[in-house]
């Protein structure tokens, strides 16, 4: 059973959007990456 990760989700969701540059892109990464981090 795969369980849903929510930050995937919203990294995916970021990544496909258009109007985003990719130095917007870049710092939602290191975000997701960083609250990765804080996951227990």
């Amino acid at each position: 059973m795969a369980s849903s990760n929510p930050f995937r989700e919203y990294f995916d969701a970021t990544q496909a959007h258009k109007g985003l540059t990719e130095r917007e892109k870049m710092f939602i990464g290191l975000a997701v990456t960083m609250s990765r981090g804080c996951e227990p």
